[in-house]
């Protein structure tokens, strides 16, 4: 999928990669950018990936909105003190762990495995979004819960620019 492609070459790109395949070692071994975007384009088709692209383009439009209408409001990490659902702890310590083995795994050049990292978020992510609430009548809790979610978009662009990827009916 060109959008796979697109979507891991702009990380190398950008300088966001974060580990050992960075610009240096992409422009050495092209290969490698090629398996972790079959690797990527192998999550997107699947149920997982289906689901975890739904949820970043969710993420990414609730962190628009809330910036469009009250200016920066995810900068900075979420508070721990400030969370009152199981889903919101679950949640960060899962994409804690997921990041740093999706990492791992991609300076290792495994690229399924750091997919499959990735994809373990799927029940936090869900589970976050179906029970917290974002009410602006409580601000702090709903800063930090925006937080929460600039990390959830950091870990999930780990493996690509998600940004890049299209709407699956439009790859088709």
């Amino acid at each position: 999928r060109e959008d796979a492609l697109e979507a891991v070459l702009s990380l190398v790109e950008s300088g966001r990669t974060g580990h050992a395949l960075g610009e240096a070692a992409a422009a050495a071994d092209l290969a490698n950018v090629f398996h972790w975007a079959d690797a990527l384009a192998r999550l997107l088709e699947s149920g997982d990936g289906l689901v975890l692209l739904a949820c970043y383009r969710h993420a990414d439009g609730l962190l628009r909105e809330a910036e469009a209408k009250d200016g920066e409001l995810t900068s900075g990490k979420p508070q721990p003190s400030l969370y009152r659902h199981k889903e919101e702890r679950e949640l960060a310590v899962a994409l804690t762990l997921a990041r740093r083995e999706a990492e791992a795994f991609l300076a290792a050049g495994n690229f399924d495995q750091a997919m499959h990292a990735v994809a373990t978020l799927r029940p936090y992510i869900k589970a976050f979004f179906t029970k917290v609430s974002f009410d602006p009548a409580v601000i702090d809790l709903r800063e930090n819960r925006l937080r929460l979610v600039n990390e959830l978009l950091g870990a999930l662009s780990v493996i690509g620019d998600l940004a890049k990827i299209e709407d699956h009916a439009e790859g088709a």
